[in-house]
């Protein structure tokens, strides 16, 4: 609960800021917070290590899981942080926030941010890092591995100037969810692993469950595609390049720029990046052509130092990662000894460009791939993995082979101008990709259009589905008209290409993260496209037209108009209807209200196409304020605001008072809504259901809007066990498996909260399905709550809800073997086998609803089985069966466990002082009781001689207990509850 006040903030040195303008906000997916916020008024202070989030009202809060990744300022003055999101101090894969400051005030934030984590989300690895990496290696199948090969790492070494650098894959534990987006609900503990492969080629991180080692995802690294000296390329004619002198010879190495640019001949290096030698001559006149078509490398290493030069001249960013990374090319690359199919290819993994020498395709031979425009390309993926790390699958992946598309584009002409051209790699025999027109060679021009690729093959078309992102480009640098696929009419005035390259830079390298889409990045465009040349100015306008051109948004439209003509009608005690007049231009509308008193707006529409909204769920006879603004093209009007009020009286019912303590606590019925009020600052109200069987139970609580109340569960012995203690009018609390009894609700006002205006609270027990056992409980999720089992007997349990596990303990005094099954199965379940340090000894995961079982030699001790749903399965209805089944290990003093209420009957139940044991048929024989607790402690021990025994358990703690009659070698138990 959010009982602070914003001094606190300000007093520990987070954002400082009490109010945020919710016509700011973009709302997110669910469960996660807003995807933009845009500050232009009451802006706060920005404090590093924390961001700020806030929910669709716009109450503010920070995050301190934040965990600074990047830090860049542009030519504007303003500074970008970006932050990855932690959780249990373990990193969230795609969850990133960039937050964007000038002079210490934060302008604008945007990214994906979790705001609701799932409970059961584990923080702890079943499987080590070894296991890991062999299930990825597995994944990846490879014929061999860089850090498997000597030379190769001593490569490294030398490369990067780090005696420790190393191919090894570093297991990294992150939350994953998936390629695509953040999704709370699917987040799973994975371990990252960068799986470089020597053979095939290939450079993928991969992500494996640490619970059971299955591959979650992965993503593809490789993107294919100081003396001056004169250079007769291939490509480009006659050029000025920098090389170094050895004192004999010339090399194509330099170390003017940045850390290094430096060309390396692979010709005789096989797939051994170790054994690559330097070009030399001896004149540093470089006009080196021969049968090993050696005058190419100076194409590479002429245009990885136009590269350099354009993105330090033009952005002042110096290499890609903006603090002098070196620039290292291989040419003449056998890619066929990769694994790759031919050596028309060129690709950059991370580190460095790799070029292969051509070949023939069909009626075409191509050249070696060192073109100007190639090179420009290849490096922009270095630039973009070190900035908005696009990932490389499906849109954002098309989104990364466009921008390094438009930066070698714009490298050519800013290197060759007007020899510059709108084709990719047109120099190495014939072009693969055409700017202007994205159609010749079989990619969209157009969103959903004409040849977008919806396959999973080429990582879900990223070479195919970037060209709305090319054609997008070439219509904000050149201008154009036309209609596109979807039937849109269009007129874009170009720009120039500076000027463009200036707002995909900025978009690219400020705004967009690793989950970014095409409609990102055209809030994204336009944004910066406002920064660079202001609101409303010709460069946003043709921003805008050009996303409209390729079928992604409206067009611009100016939107200065605030909705008028606001009423209101169809008014109920519980509901109305608000309408407003068009705005001309506005392409939806946002629509929020409140109660009058409220200082919280609730979002009633987003987005919305109408000019009415309905509105329910209000109280009677209240004052409700509203408000509605226009959304265009370009941005929002501001709100325009009106009243209403709901008919009926204020009075709630008092037919549960007096309820004010637990003793005269009002009965209420399961699933049953009631109404009451909290009329003063001391009111309370009390309420009680009794359930007759084991039940889940769930609470709901609904307060008047705007008004602070708490909600708290306790047992009969008057122990709290569940609360809701949100900031919200609304709480929920679910308690699963519970015993029969006697349970108490509590609702208060926090800080003497209270209305006239009623409040509904509902309780609602759900009887757990019989087949459930008695060691299912409601603690055993963890290993700490695992119940103590009886071996070689059926243990019935659910998985419900998604997410759950239940921990089983049993201990063996005598080391040996035992088998421990998991059968009928009514969804995808998975079993482990986990020692009391909680390391895991064995799995099984078979898949489907197939039997899990696991056969070990075990030493004496105690152990726990783990049962799970595979990536969350779950039924509420259907058990499945565990049986822990000896073979030549034993335990002390017990054999057979019967479960048989015939045997041995316990009562009263619940008890608080006294327990009646019944034994029928004991006859005089001696046996022995053990009271266990259901962490499997024994907390007492008697011996019984007599068929009907009283036990005193006034001394013992309250909770649920297992009483144990052992009897020779036979075991009976029973559940009881000590109140």
């Amino acid at each position: 609960m959010k009982k602070f006040l914003m001094t606190c903030l300000l007093m520990t040195g987070l954002f400082c800021a009490d109010k945020l303008n919710a016509q700011d906000i973009m709302k997110g997916q669910p469960g996660m917070y807003p995807e933009q916020m845009i500050f232009k008024a009451n802006a706060p202070v920005f404090k590093k290590g924390a961001v700020l989030v806030a929910d669709a009202a716009g109450k503010i809060t920070t995050s301190n899981d934040a965990l600074l990744n990047r830090f860049e300022k542009d030519n504007l003055g303003i500074e970008h942080y970006r932050y990855q999101q932690t959780f249990a101090g373990i990193p969230v894969e795609h969850a990133t926030y960039v937050v964007h400051v000038k002079d210490g005030i934060v302008n604008s934030q945007n990214g994906k941010w979790i705001k609701d984590f799932p409970s059961s989300l584990q923080s702890t690895a079943s499987i080590n890092k070894t296991t890991a990496l062999n299930k990825a290696m597995d994944f990846v199948g490879a014929r061999e591995y860089k850090w498997q090969i000597p030379s190769e790492e001593a490569f490294l070494k030398r490369e990067q100037n780090n005696p420790h650098a190393t191919f090894y894959p570093k297991a990294e534990l992150v939350y994953y969810s998936g390629e695509e987006e953040v999704i709370p609900s699917q987040l799973r503990l994975a371990y990252k692993l960068d799986i470089y492969a020597q053979y095939p080629l290939s450079r993928q991180l991969v992500f494996v469950d640490a619970a059971n080692g299955k591959i979650l995802g992965k993503r593809e690294m490789i993107h294919t595609t100081n003396a001056t000296g004169t250079a007769i390329t291939a490509y480009s004619g006659t050029q000025t390049i920098t090389t170094d002198f050895t004192g004999s010879t010339y090399r194509l190495r330099e170390t003017g720029r940045g850390n290094g640019i430096n060309t390396y001949d692979m010709r005789l290096a096989g797939t051994n990046y170790n054994a690559a030698v330097d070009f030399t001559d001896a004149d540093n006149t470089w006009n080196n052509v021969n049968a090993n078509k050696d005058q190419y490398a100076t194409d590479g290493h002429w245009g990885t130092e136009k590269t350099y030069d354009y993105y330090l001249s033009k952005f002042n960013r110096n290499s890609v990662d903006n603090a002098g990374f070196a620039l290292n090319s291989y040419v003449h690359t056998n890619l066929v000894a990769f694994g790759y199919g031919n050596n028309i290819n060129a690709f950059w993994d991370g580190t460095r460009m790799t070029y292969g020498d051509g070949g023939t395709s069909g009626s075409t031979t191509y050249t070696p791939l060192t073109a100007l425009d190639v090179c420009g390309h290849e490096i922009t993926h270095g630039v973009t993995e070190r900035t908005s790390n696009l990932a490389y699958s499906n849109q954002s992946g098309a989104m990364n082979e466009g921008f390094s598309d438009i930066f070698g584009t714009a490298i050519e002409f800013y290197a060759k101008g007007a020899n510059g051209n709108w084709n990719i790699g047109e120099n190495i025999g014939a072009a693969f990709r055409n700017m202007s027109n994205p159609n010749q060679f079989s990619q969209p021009d157009t969103y959903l259009g004409t040849y977008w690729y919806t396959g999973t093959a080429d990582n879900g078309g990223v070479h195919t589905n970037s060209g709305v992102l090319n054609f997008w480009f070439y219509l904000l640098s050149q201008g154009g008209s036309g209609t596109n696929d979807i039937g849109n009419a269009y007129t874009v005035t170009g720009i120039g290409i500076d000027k463009a390259a200036a707002i995909a830079y900025r978009t690219n390298t400020f705004y967009l993260i690793s989950t970014s889409n095409y409609a990102s990045a055209r809030t994204y465009a336009i944004q910066s496209a406002t920064d660079l040349y202001g609101a409303g100015s010709a460069e946003v306008i043709a921003t805008t037209n050009a996303w409209y051109a390729v079928g992604i948004g409206a067009a611009y439209s100016a939107c200065g108009t605030a909705p008028s003509g606001l009423a209101s009608s169809a008014i109920t005690n519980t509901s109305a209807t608000v309408s407003w007049t068009a705005v001309s231009g506005a392409v939806s509308y946002d629509v929020d209200y409140k109660l009058n008193s409220s200082s919280t707006w609730t979002n009633a529409a987003t987005a919305t196409t109408a000019t009415s909204v309905g509105l329910s769920g209000l109280t009677l006879g209240s004052l409700y304020d509203w408000r509605v603004r226009a959304n265009c093209s370009t941005g929002s009007s501001g709100y325009t605001q009106a009243q209403f009020t709901t008919t009926g009286g204020t009075s709630c019912s008092t037919a549960f008072e007096p309820n004010e303590t637990q003793a005269t606590a009002a009965t209420i019925s399961s699933g049953v809504t009631n109404t009451s009020a909290i009329s003063s600052t001391t009111d309370i109200d009390y309420y009680k259901i009794v359930t007759t069987a084991t039940s889940n139970n769930v609470y709901n609580l609904v307060g008047p809007g705007g008004v602070d109340y708490d909600l708290y569960i306790y047992n009969s012995a008057g122990t709290q066990i569940g609360s809701g203690t949100g900031s919200t009018a609304t709480e929920t609390v679910t308690l699963n498996s519970q015993a029969a009894g006697t349970y108490y609700i509590k609702v208060i006002g926090y800080n003497g909260a209270n209305s006239a205006t009623c409040y509904t609270i509902k309780a609602t027990a759900t009887t757990v399905t019989s087949c459930q056992s008695a060691y299912d409980v409601s603690t055993n999720g963890t290993i700490s709550g695992a119940a103590l089992i009886p071996f070689n007997t059926n243990i019935t349990g659910l998985i419900s809800p998604s997410g759950d596990n239940d921990y089983y303990k049993f201990v063996i005094t005598t080391g040996g073997t035992a088998t421990v099954t998991l059968t009928t199965l009514p969804a995808d379940y998975d079993l482990t086998v986990v020692n009391s340090a909680g390391t895991q000894l064995a799995i099984s995961q078979n898949g489907g609803t197939t039997s899990e079982s696991i056969s070990r030699t075990y030493t004496a001790g105690t152990y726990y089985a783990r049962v799970y749903g595979y990536n969350n399965a779950n039924n509420a209805s259907s058990c499945y069966t565990l049986k822990v089944q000896l073979g030549t290990a034993s335990i002390a003093g017990e054999g057979t466990v019967v479960t048989n209420s015939d045997v041995l009957k316990v009562y009263p139940n619940p008890a608080s002082d006294v327990l009646n044991i019944s034994v029928p048929g004991l006859n005089g024989n001696q046996s022995s009781i053990r009271v266990v607790d259901m962490k499997g402690t024994v907390m007492m021990e008697e011996k019984i001689t007599r068929s009907l025994q009283q036990i005193n358990i006034s001394r013992l703690p309250k909770g649920v207990y297992m009483l144990k009659l052992v009897n020779g070698d036979k075991t009976t138990t029973s559940k009881f509850i000590k109140e």
